[in-house]
């Protein structure tokens, strides 16, 4: 149910953003940020309970450190890919490619505490 009045207000939004597009085009890059807020509020709101328990499972593992750099890295794709699309949206595709290489360089940088644990691991297992 509630993935249907979410593609109900999605439909709402592209609807009211023609509108606005041929109505008050200068209020146009305003409403496509507001209605990207909006959704990226949502998608946080709807996996929280995923990320309460995938955060449970790996303290109880042992595996905290590798849960906040997934949280992290969830959290950047999130934000690159939204604002990489509304660069999009404004016709900007350049700035938009942009941010998805430093997005990339981010989540990479993100992962080299995670790639010398494993390096570690292995030295360990192989002497």
């Amino acid at each position: 149910m509630k993935i249907a009045l979410l593609c109900a207000f999605a439909l709402f939004c592209a609807i009211l953003w023609r509108l606005v597009h041929h109505f008050a085009p200068e209020f146009q890059p305003l409403f496509v940020c507001g209605c990207a807020v909006f959704f990226f509020w949502i998608f946080f709101r709807t996996i929280l309970p995923l990320l309460k328990t995938a955060l449970e499972i790996t303290s109880s593992a042992g595996f905290s450190g590798v849960f906040d750099v997934l949280w992290k890295a969830v959290g950047i794709c999130a934000i690159v890919s939204v604002s990489a699309s509304l660069c999009r949206d404004m016709g900007e595709e350049k700035i938009a490619s942009g941010l998805e290489l430093c997005g990339k360089g981010a989540l990479l940088t993100l992962a080299l505490p995670l790639l010398k644990q494993v390096l570690d691991v292995i030295g360990d297992l192989t002497s």
